[in-house]
């Protein structure tokens, strides 16, 4: 049987993809209740599961965007059922929508990447070179 720890950062980070971003599908692989998952992210994040994962999902976005150029494909591989969802939630977090993200320069892109890191405050820094997102490592939950 597989263990998941939900106590630390990277695994929350690493299974967000796996389950499409979804606290549900992560804390029912885990075997744990939704409670428990409730105190391990408010300990880890100060905010909750679903509220982490979204975060996650969207900082995710404009690589998987590049990547696929469709804003319905990368819909589907963050879990989302419809473009127009994931448009909303894009621009909201990003302040431009997808397709206008497409057309920036690079220069404006590093731009709004620095303006999002600084509003988390460090607890997520998005590293470009790996289109990944990442925690402090160090903290965990009690």
């Amino acid at each position: 049987m597989l263990t998941i720890d939900v106590h630390k950062a990277e695994v929350w980070r690493a299974y967000a993809p796996k389950c499409l971003y979804s606290a549900a599908e992560f804390g029912r692989l885990a075997s744990v209740s939704h409670t428990h998952l409730t105190r391990c992210s408010q300990s880890l994040f100060q905010t909750t599961p679903q509220k982490y994962f979204d975060i996650l999902r969207l900082l995710a976005a404009p690589a998987i965007l590049e990547e696929k150029l469709s804003v319905k494909e990368t819909a589907k591989e963050l879990g989302i059922n419809h473009r127009e969802q994931l448009s909303r939630q894009y621009t909201r977090f990003w302040g431009v929508s997808p397709k206008v993200y497409l057309l920036l320069d690079k220069g404006h892109k590093h731009t709004l990447t620095l303006r999002i890191r600084a509003q988390f405050n460090g607890w997520i820094t998005v590293h470009k070179e790996k289109s990944a997102t990442n925690v402090d490592d160090s903290h965990e939950c009690g």
